[in-house]
């Protein structure tokens, strides 16, 4: 984790630092620096309150007239293992929910593959409309009450299982984070006696509109203290960026926890004293699950668009104006800024089948035709000629090497 100190000195220096300053990031010269490679200390003491946070990628520092004008801001992605989450509660009501994703372009199987990545904004979309029209106080706290180790990424989800103290838990989750959403940041800041579990989305993001999302970010990270501080802990405070008003039930739910809107960070805080204490084991030790999505941190603009379209890939193959759409685009402007990019819509889309085979490759129980239905291929001799040009060799082959 790096805490950027820029000191500008040329002739743009106040553009930038409003540019800066505009999005929330700290600026001058009497700011702390702290660098934490990864087998160091974890924490570093830093004012969360005062809008410390970490440095953003080099896209976000830029002004405006600076940025390459065919640089597009990557898709904004998450595990549909979350969406999931919020599907249960409106089946669970009896709301119409396949026809809700189809109107807002989200794939219709997305509950069969929890660890496919899908598009965020139009997730939340979904959300806040299926929440207005079935009267519901708050969706996003109702969804978080269902949060448990299960919807995490089974390679972090393992780990954690095995740590033995909060503070190993903890660096795991910081590190695992990327594989939840490849834009999502996690990190610790002290806060006198007491420890903030914060997180973040990086780029630019209408914080309102992430308001759902951050119900499940603290719950996540009140799930993991919870197995060391026991079942009956709850955070002292629990912070959103997003600005609104806690309703009256989601108030008595959270009574022993102080809520704070509008922040610079969504964090939940606890006692440090907690960091030293072991994992209360409610079940086995080390259970295996599957793999998860690939870990990738702050991908550009195609490789957030490669992994938003692998989950339409079951529904055919996905068209470049559902492209666009995730992209919040023309198709003419998307084919010309991957252009730009050195890339093309259908090397994309191949790229994207090939990585989602791959994957169902290696478990031996599906068969090849079955791969090839599920990256939107109609005939499996199609698909096997199109993986050996990836791949150089027919499926068959890579699932023998593989083994």
């Amino acid at each position: 984790m790096v805490f950027w100190p820029y000191r500008a000195t040329s002739a743009r220096r106040k553009e930038t630092q409003a540019s800066i300053k505009s999005q929330g990031w700290p600026y001058g010269k009497d700011m702390p620096v702290a660098n934490i490679p990864s087998g160091s200390s974890l924490f570093a003491r830093v004012d969360v309150d005062q809008g410390m946070l970490p440095a953003p990628p080099l896209s976000s520092r830029l002004g405006g007239s600076d940025r390459r004008r065919d640089i597009m801001q990557p898709i904004l992605l998450a595990r549909a293992a979350y969406l999931i989450l919020f599907i249960d509660v409106l089946r669970k009501l009896g709301a119409p929910v396949d026809r809700e994703l189809c109107r807002a372009g989200l794939p219709s199987g997305c509950e069969e593959q929890p660890d496919a990545y899908i598009p965020m904004l139009p997730a939340l979309r979904f959300i806040g409309r299926m929440e207005r029209s079935e009267g519901i106080e708050d969706l996003g706290a109702e969804a978080a009450q269902r949060v448990s180790m299960a919807l995490l990424d089974g390679r972090t989800a393992v780990a954690i299982d095995r740590a033995p103290t909060l503070h190993a838990a903890l660096r795991l989750a910081c590190r695992g984070s990327c594989r939840e959403s490849p834009q999502l940041r996690v990190w610790t800041a002290a806060h006198g006696h007491h420890l903030r579990l914060c997180s973040r989305f990086a780029g630019s993001w209408p914080s309102s509109g992430l308001r759902h999302a951050q119900w499940l970010q603290n719950a996540v990270l009140a799930m993991i203290v919870g197995r060391f501080a026991g079942a009956g802990w709850c955070p002292r405070a629990m912070a959103f960026e997003a600005g609104f008003t806690p309703g009256r039930e989601v108030s008595r739910q959270f009574s022993r926890t102080r809520l704070l809107t509008g922040r610079p960070a969504t964090w939940i805080e606890l006692s440090a004293s907690l960091l030293g204490e072991p994992q209360q084991r409610t079940g086995p030790r080390g259970q295996t699950r599957p793999r998860g999505a690939p870990a990738v941190a702050e991908p550009d603009f195609p490789v957030s668009l490669k992994l938003a379209l692998q989950a339409y890939l079951g529904e055919g193959g996905p068209t470049v104006d559902l492209a666009a759409e995730l992209a919040g685009t023309s198709v003419r402007t998307l084919q010309r800024r991957l252009k730009h990019l050195g890339a093309s819509y259908s090397g994309i889309v191949g790229q994207a089948r090939f990585e989602r085979a791959a994957r169902l490759l290696e478990d031996p129980a599906i068969k090849v035709t079955e791969v090839a239905y599920a990256v939107g291929y109609d005939d499996a001799a199609h698909f096997c000629r199109a993986f050996r040009r990836m791949a150089g060799k027919s499926p068959r082959e890579f699932r023998r090497d593989r083994a």
